[in-house]
């Protein structure tokens, strides 16, 4: 029987195989990081990663996604890394590269390739059935959630109606409830909570299109320059913020 290339048995369980090996080496990344700043929390030990990860890279990655890798890893949920994350954290851990890392971490193979041959058994059904699925899931969200729009306000995101001009205009944006009710800029002083708890941030910063710096609620991207906001730092909030007198 023929098959598309994408359900080629080899190609499969090479991206199976290549998943578990993100997987486990982000388990031991986030392991040894731990333990390197002595810490249990894994936002901490994320942003102890994206430090090496930024500074043997050209590339800038944020310590929240890697712990969202973290924790799906942990969850043992498949897992995929960005190539440029690869030789950074095999490096982390003292390989090489990733061929030395996975010399020294086997996987086991006998429930994948099991799992590869049920699949090109069943394929086309499980192709059917999922069509079919995203089909219905498809017609309900575009009945429950039509369109809706909306525009940055002073500090805020409010929900407008669809005006052309404002979209030719960039202010107009696709309306999204977590922005709206979570997303909002603010003033900061030496008495704001920067930090949550467990050491993930809380505050996010960015500048406006007069290059000044502005704080926010949420990490998102600033809604004047467009541009990706950044995570609060001890540095930020003692250069910009909260400066001390050294003298």
């Amino acid at each position: 029987m023929f098959f598309p290339d994408f359900f080629d048995k080899k190609h499969v369980f090479n991206q199976v195989k290549i998943r578990r090996m993100h997987q486990k080496l982000i388990l031991e990344a986030f392991r040894k990081a731990m333990k390197e700043i002595n810490r249990t929390e894994h936002f901490p030990a994320a942003q102890e990663l994206v430090n090496h990860i930024e500074a043997s890279t050209d590339k800038t990655y944020t310590a929240r996604s890697l712990a969202g890798k973290y924790i799906k890893a942990k969850r043992a949920m498949s897992v995929r890394l960005k190539s440029f994350l690869v030789p950074p954290l095999c490096s982390y851990l003292g390989y090489a590269n990733f061929e030395a890392f996975k010399k020294d971490h086997p996987t086991e193979t006998n429930t994948a390739s099991k799992l590869l041959l049920l699949w090109r058994k069943c394929w086309f059904k499980f192709t059917l059935y999922h069509i079919f699925l995203m089909v219905i899931a498809i017609g309900a969200y575009n009945y429950i959630l039509r369109e809706r729009w909306m525009v940055w306000e002073e500090n805020h995101y409010v929900e407008v109606d669809f005006d052309s001009e404002e979209l030719r205009n960039g202010r107009l944006k696709l309306f999204r409830q977590d922005r709206i009710d979570d997303f909002r800029r603010i003033e900061t002083d030496c008495s704001t909570e920067f930090f949550n708890p467990d050491g993930s941030p809380k505050v996010f910063y960015g500048k406006n299109n007069k290059g000044e710096y502005e704080w926010f609620t949420d990490l998102a991207q600033h809604p004047e320059t467009g541009k990706p906001l950044k995570s609060i730092t001890p540095y930020m909030i003692k250069t910009h913020i909260c400066p001390t007198n050294d003298d």
